[in-house]
């Protein structure tokens, strides 16, 4: 049938991998491949025009390499290339998107996305200590996007987006760290750091990409003991001012949660209950990748609850 944002599409898609992996004494190489074919096939329909098909080939490699510099440690380095073909809302979007307030026009002559990435990683883990860090880099030919225009749609009042696509680069740094600090009757103490810091470019046009996390700071006490743990985290979010045209800015804000787990061993399953009080403090947050951040923010105080079986 026919949709008011979408034409009705038939998707199909084969792939074939491979991944290959060699150990040899402290070093460790390995090796990917995939190859994936792609189908859309667009249904003709009085909204959204004449049926229409599109066929992909995609190729995907990669090597990586990994170093253990002492028993408790290792450097590791990886360098891929990717394709990625558009997909059918990417192409065929006409229409009001009444889930995310938004007017969304498709370009069905977007070619596949090609991207080209190198990442170098550093970890350790001790007793009591674990900790990861990432720096990474990616260059896209035909980065697809939705793009902001700042116009609105006269029928639905909804903001305008096109799909374009651009030459565009991203890097960025991810870092985890996790360390016991103390034992308290029987448990420990936990302190978890994470930090996260990510910019991208579109260097076709030389400007900022939409919707793009700002840096990230998080820490989070937990306590755990035998099948219960419990947890205060307090994650902070700083302003984005790198905002593509057409976008607003968001800003800071600090997130605080409180957590409580506890896991039922049966005889095979194990059943996690669990409850979290997010955002403790009521803060107005808006979560500058959603495309609904000018006019939703994120939720104020809330509890969540629920049950996870496992056999």
């Amino acid at each position: 049938g026919e949709e008011a944002f979408l034409p009705t599409t038939d998707n199909q898609n084969t792939a074939l991998f491979s991944y290959q992996e060699l150990k040899m004494n402290d070093h460790v190489f390995s090796l990917g491949a995939r190859i994936e074919t792609a189908h859309i096939k667009k249904k003709a329909s009085s909204n959204f025009g004449d049926a229409d098909e599109k066929d992909y080939t995609l190729y995907n490699a990669s090597t990586g390499y990994q170093f253990k510099l002492t028993p408790k440690s290792s450097i590791s380095s990886s360098v891929s290339y990717t394709e990625r073909n558009a997909n059918f809302q990417e192409l065929y979007s006409n229409g009001a998107h009444v889930a995310t307030g938004s007017y969304e026009q498709g370009d069905s002559d977007l070619a596949k996305e090609k991207a080209y990435a190198l990442e170098l990683s550093y970890k350790r883990q001790t007793t009591g200590h674990k900790m990861v860090f990432s720096i990474y880099t990616q260059r896209f030919n035909d980065f697809i996007f939705l793009s902001p225009t700042g116009e609105t749609d006269s029928e639905s009042s909804f903001s305008k987006y096109l799909y374009k696509s651009v030459n565009a680069e991203f890097y960025g740094i991810d870092l985890e760290s996790t360390n016991t600090i103390g034992v308290f009757k029987g448990g420990e103490f936990n302190l978890i750091s994470r930090f996260d810091l990510v910019r991208a470019r579109n260097i076709t046009d030389k400007e900022n990409l939409p919707r793009i996390s700002p840096p990230r700071v998080g820490v989070q006490l937990e306590y755990k003991k035998d099948i219960w743990s419990t947890d205060l985290e307090l994650q902070y979010v700083s302003k984005q001012i790198h905002t593509a045209p057409n976008e607003n800015n968001t800003d800071e804000y600090t997130l605080t949660n409180l957590g409580v787990s506890y896991d039922f061993y049966g005889k095979a399953n194990i059943i996690n209950v669990f409850a979290r009080v997010r955002n403790i403090f009521d803060v107005t947050a808006r979560n500058h990748v959603s495309v609904l951040k000018d006019i939703a923010p994120l939720p104020g105080r809330n509890i969540i609850a629920g049950a996870q079986v496992q056999f």
